[in-house]
């Protein structure tokens, strides 16, 4: 019993130990995402405000323009790209934390009922000890009572049987009798 209980207190301990760290790492990434898509965000925040202000600077021909607008252009809408990519791995991210939290709760009600079952053992235990050591004390004083009693039958004198006599009519002793009753009794 005493194994068991060891062996479900270090599962236990080993099943809360990856919880955290996966807890962590997923906590880490979420985190590293965000900040890449804040980054992202104010990168693509910058880049209109350039967009803006160099198609008002630097364009002075429609045809400079136009290319300089299709680059722009074209770079806002491959970080847009990136930024809906983070957002859903951001996402997934997520998830994975949800999923982990659930089954760090579904551990956790593990973990209690193993906990309770713990309980339960070490409580039959108690008390098989308990009776285990009552019946051990009783045997005890029985065994010794064993031995006095045939201690005393020891002392008790052997006597002759008595065979009656058919010839003769003489009546039994009442004492012969009760010694004898006395003796037979005792050595049951």
């Amino acid at each position: 019993m005493q194994t068991e209980k060891k062996e479900l207190v270090e599962e236990l301990e080993s099943k809360t130990g990856k919880f955290k760290e996966a807890q962590t790492k997923a906590e880490k990434a979420r985190q590293e995402l965000q900040n890449n898509i804040d980054l992202l965000q104010k990168k693509i925040t910058a880049l209109e405000t350039q967009l803006l202000n160099l198609a008002k600077q630097k364009i002075k021909t429609k045809a400079q323009g136009k290319e300089l607008l299709t680059d722009l252009t074209g770079k806002l809408e491959a970080k847009q790209k990136e930024l809906i990519s983070l957002t859903e791995s951001w996402q997934k991210q997520s998830r994975s934390l949800a999923e982990t939290k659930q089954e760090l709760a579904q551990s956790l009600a593990s973990n209690q009922h193993l906990e309770q079952e713990k309980t339960k053992i070490s409580e039959q235990l108690s008390e098989t000890k308990e009776t285990l050591q009552t019946k051990q004390e009783q045997l005890k004083k029985t065994r010794l009572e064993v031995v006095g009693l045939q201690a005393q039958l020891k002392k008790v004198p052997k006597l002759e049987p008595i065979k009656p006599s058919l010839n003769k009519s003489e009546p039994v002793n009442p004492w012969v009798l009760g010694v004898v009753l006395v003796v037979v009794v005792g050595g049951l």
